[in-house]
């Protein structure tokens, strides 16, 4: 079994298991870690620590691009 959603894997790869119960283990203990990475991206983009200046969308595993407020076009 291997556990996934339409948004991909995070970047550790795919949540394998023999059973369900074994890959949905493995993404619940990874949960708290991968919401407090995109909570701390989402805290430095609000309070302007941290500019993306060359991309033109924020993009986030299992979110749909955002218009990025600092792009400036080349």
């Amino acid at each position: 079994m291997a556990l996934a959603d339409a948004g991909g894997v995070p970047d550790d790869g795919r949540f394998h298991g023999t059973v369900i119960d074994e890959a949905l283990t493995k993404a619940n203990q990874a949960l708290p870690a991968w919401l407090e990475a995109n909570k701390s991206l989402l805290d430095s983009l609000v309070s302007g620590e941290l500019k993306f200046t060359d991309d033109e969308f924020i993009r986030v595993t299992g979110w749909p691009p955002v218009k990025n407020p600092f792009y400036h076009a080349a």
